[in-house]
């Protein structure tokens, strides 16, 4: 190379290593940032799930667990088919129903509820 290309050369390196350390310190705060807001929602998760628990009741995303301590224990459960393939269904005497796949919660119902006198 003649002292020009090399001096070219030299610039190049330099501008790609500046590159390089900006995009891995934007990697690492993007990486910080996530991981803060990834903490904020499973803060806020738990939080709700702790709520519907105190108030007897469950939500989607629940673990098997979860649903115990919100509803107790069930009636019966069995497999029954569900979109994805075979669920497990809970099933309690008041017409309530919660479905798993893979230990999660993907759908309930209420049941029934009383009219009014």
């Amino acid at each position: 190379l003649n002292p020009e290309e090399q001096v070219y050369e030299e610039k190049w390196k330099h501008y790609n290593s500046l590159v390089l350390l900006n995009s891995e310190k934007r990697r690492s705060q993007l990486a910080k940032i996530s991981s803060d807001r990834m903490s904020q929602i499973e803060s806020r998760k738990m939080k709700e799930k702790m709520d519907l628990i105190r108030k007897k009741e469950i939500g989607i995303g629940m673990t098997e667990k979860e649903v115990r301590v919100g509803w107790g224990e069930p009636d019966s459960s069995t497999m029954v088919a569900g979109p994805r393939g075979q669920v497990e269904q809970w099933v309690y005497a008041d017409w309530r129903y919660a479905f798993f796949e893979k230990g999660l919660c993907t759908a309930f119902t209420q049941g029934l509820t009383p009219e009014p006198k």
